[in-house]
């Protein structure tokens, strides 16, 4: 299985949201066993895009927060992840390290092609 993060499709949906909109959208309890199983490819992309800063600190000190639970989560049950461990791992060193300006959409679009980018450059 592959994951990977499309790129055009991703960034227009996201801008969409407002920063309360996504703010609303990630922050609930984190509950791992009830909520990680059903997360699907769709679902990782947002939050690596939240990870970004476009929506704000707040929103992005949430979904790392989020992103690095999941984490815990798959390493106990990655035979049940919508992402194979090596590709999460390269995302959260990736997210760990790099932001957008706040609303930036520039900057968003550049972020999410070096997400990109930079797992295809990690990963043979």
């Amino acid at each position: 299985m592959t994951f990977n993060v499309n790129k055009n499709m991703n960034y227009e949906y996201h801008i969409q949201f407002s920063d309360n909109a996504v703010w609303e959208q990630i922050n609930i309890p984190i509950d791992n066993e009830n909520n990680f199983k059903w997360w699907h490819k769709q679902m990782i992309n947002h939050v690596l895009i939240a990870c970004s800063g476009f929506n704000g600190e707040k929103n992005r000190t949430k979904a790392l927060e989020i992103l690095y639970e999941f984490y815990k989560w798959d390493l106990k049950n990655t035979s049940r992840s919508a992402i194979p461990m090596v590709e999460l791992q390269h995302y959260i060193i990736f997210v760990s390290n790099n932001t957008t300006k706040h609303g930036n959409k520039n900057e968003l679009k550049k972020y999410i092609s070096n997400m990109t980018d930079y797992f295809t450059i990690k990963v043979p």
